[in-house]
Protein backbone atom coordinates (compact mmCIF):
# COMPACT_ATOMS: atom_id res chain seq x y z
CA UNK A 1 0.00 0.00 0.00
CA UNK A 2 1.14 3.36 -0.81
CA UNK A 3 0.92 6.33 1.54
CA UNK A 4 -1.19 9.21 0.42
CA UNK A 5 0.87 11.71 2.37
CA UNK A 6 2.99 13.99 0.30
CA UNK A 7 6.18 15.38 1.61
CA UNK A 8 6.44 19.14 1.76
CA UNK A 9 9.72 20.89 1.08
CA UNK A 10 10.31 23.02 4.19
CA UNK A 11 12.72 25.39 2.44
CA UNK A 12 9.87 26.87 0.39
CA UNK A 13 7.59 27.41 3.39
CA UNK A 14 9.88 29.80 5.26
CA UNK A 15 9.10 33.51 4.91
CA UNK A 16 12.67 34.67 5.64
CA UNK A 17 15.85 32.67 5.43
CA UNK A 18 17.71 32.15 8.70
CA UNK A 19 20.70 34.24 7.51
CA UNK A 20 18.57 37.28 6.67
CA UNK A 21 16.68 36.88 9.94
CA UNK A 22 19.92 36.97 11.94
CA UNK A 23 21.16 40.03 10.02
CA UNK A 24 17.89 41.87 10.68
CA UNK A 25 17.97 41.04 14.40
CA UNK A 26 21.57 42.26 14.72
CA UNK A 27 20.74 45.49 12.86
CA UNK A 28 17.71 46.18 15.06
CA UNK A 29 19.79 45.50 18.19
CA UNK A 30 22.55 47.89 17.08
CA UNK A 31 20.08 50.67 16.24
CA UNK A 32 18.24 50.21 19.53
CA UNK A 33 21.54 50.30 21.47
CA UNK A 34 22.56 53.53 19.67
CA UNK A 35 19.25 55.22 20.48
CA UNK A 36 19.43 54.20 24.15
CA UNK A 37 23.07 55.35 24.38
CA UNK A 38 22.15 58.72 22.88
CA UNK A 39 19.50 59.29 25.54
CA UNK A 40 21.61 58.01 28.43
CA UNK A 41 24.78 59.92 27.44
CA UNK A 42 22.81 63.02 26.36
CA UNK A 43 24.60 63.13 23.01
CA UNK A 44 23.73 66.12 20.87
CA UNK A 45 22.54 68.32 23.70
CA UNK A 46 25.97 69.65 24.66
CA UNK A 47 26.23 72.02 21.71
CA UNK A 48 25.64 75.65 22.54
CA UNK A 49 23.88 78.07 20.28
CA UNK A 50 25.98 80.60 18.38
CA UNK A 51 26.26 84.15 19.61
CA UNK A 52 23.84 86.30 17.65
CA UNK A 53 24.06 90.07 17.76
CA UNK A 54 24.10 92.90 15.24
CA UNK A 55 26.55 95.81 15.39
CA UNK A 56 26.77 98.56 12.79
CA UNK A 57 30.12 100.22 12.12
CA UNK A 58 30.54 103.72 10.65
CA UNK A 59 34.18 104.47 9.72
CA UNK A 60 35.30 107.98 8.83
CA UNK A 61 38.61 109.79 8.34
CA UNK A 62 42.04 108.26 7.98
CA UNK A 63 45.42 108.43 9.66
CA UNK A 64 45.36 110.73 12.70
CA UNK A 65 41.67 111.48 12.13
CA UNK A 66 40.51 107.87 11.76
CA UNK A 67 37.34 107.22 13.70
CA UNK A 68 34.89 104.33 13.95
CA UNK A 69 31.50 104.47 15.64
CA UNK A 70 30.01 101.16 16.79
CA UNK A 71 26.28 100.90 17.50
CA UNK A 72 24.44 97.82 18.78
CA UNK A 73 21.32 97.37 16.66
CA UNK A 74 20.44 94.02 18.28
CA UNK A 75 22.13 92.77 21.46
CA UNK A 76 20.93 89.20 20.93
CA UNK A 77 22.57 86.89 23.48
CA UNK A 78 25.95 88.69 23.49
CA UNK A 79 27.44 89.71 26.84
CA UNK A 80 30.27 91.87 25.47
CA UNK A 81 32.00 92.99 22.28
CA UNK A 82 35.63 93.35 21.17
CA UNK A 83 37.47 94.71 18.15
CA UNK A 84 40.06 92.23 16.94
CA UNK A 85 42.73 92.51 14.31
CA UNK A 86 46.31 93.53 13.66
CA UNK A 87 48.08 94.45 16.91
CA UNK A 88 49.88 97.31 15.11
CA UNK A 89 46.57 99.04 14.36
CA UNK A 90 44.91 98.36 17.71
CA UNK A 91 46.10 99.62 21.06
CA UNK A 92 45.35 98.30 24.51
CA UNK A 93 47.56 95.52 25.75
CA UNK A 94 49.26 95.06 22.38
CA UNK A 95 47.45 91.79 21.62
CA UNK A 96 45.29 93.17 18.83
CA UNK A 97 42.14 93.58 20.93
CA UNK A 98 40.11 96.60 22.02
CA UNK A 99 37.23 95.91 24.40
CA UNK A 100 34.02 97.76 23.60
CA UNK A 101 32.84 98.11 27.18
CA UNK A 102 30.18 100.72 26.42
CA UNK A 103 28.21 98.37 24.19
CA UNK A 104 25.96 96.85 26.83
CA UNK A 105 22.48 97.04 25.34
CA UNK A 106 20.60 97.57 22.09
CA UNK A 107 21.03 101.18 20.96
CA UNK A 108 24.28 101.81 22.86
CA UNK A 109 27.27 103.10 20.93
CA UNK A 110 30.99 103.70 21.35
CA UNK A 111 33.48 105.64 19.23
CA UNK A 112 37.13 104.68 18.80
CA UNK A 113 39.51 107.29 17.41
CA UNK A 114 43.16 107.49 16.39
CA UNK A 115 45.39 108.29 19.30
CA UNK A 116 47.75 106.79 21.82
CA UNK A 117 47.81 103.02 21.31
CA UNK A 118 47.97 102.46 25.08
CA UNK A 119 44.48 103.87 25.70
CA UNK A 120 42.39 101.45 23.65
CA UNK A 121 42.34 103.58 20.51
CA UNK A 122 43.56 103.08 16.98
CA UNK A 123 47.33 103.41 16.93
CA UNK A 124 48.02 106.74 15.17
CA UNK A 125 51.62 105.71 14.50
CA UNK A 126 50.45 102.72 12.43
CA UNK A 127 50.33 103.06 8.65
CA UNK A 128 48.35 101.20 6.01
CA UNK A 129 44.86 99.77 5.76
CA UNK A 130 43.77 97.27 8.36
CA UNK A 131 40.87 94.82 8.20
CA UNK A 132 39.36 94.51 11.66
CA UNK A 133 36.46 92.53 13.15
CA UNK A 134 33.85 93.12 15.81
CA UNK A 135 33.39 89.95 17.86
CA UNK A 136 30.34 89.25 20.05
CA UNK A 137 31.09 87.16 23.13
CA UNK A 138 28.75 85.06 25.28
CA UNK A 139 30.74 83.12 27.89
CA UNK A 140 33.10 80.84 25.97
CA UNK A 141 31.22 81.27 22.68
CA UNK A 142 32.02 84.03 20.22
CA UNK A 143 31.02 85.09 16.71
CA UNK A 144 32.24 87.76 14.33
CA UNK A 145 29.31 90.16 13.86
CA UNK A 146 30.93 92.89 11.73
CA UNK A 147 34.07 93.54 9.73
CA UNK A 148 35.45 96.89 8.64
CA UNK A 149 38.58 98.51 7.23
CA UNK A 150 40.38 101.45 8.80
CA UNK A 151 42.92 103.48 6.81
CA UNK A 152 45.79 104.68 9.01
CA UNK A 153 47.68 106.50 6.22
Amino acid sequence: MQSKRTEVDESTDRAVSPVIGVILMVAITVILAAVIAAFVLDIGQSQSSPVNAVVSVDVSGSGDTAEAKFTVTDMGNAEEFEIRGDAEALGGSGDGVIELGSLTQTGSSQTITAGDSNTGEFNSSASGEYDLSVVAIDGDDESTVATFTVDMD
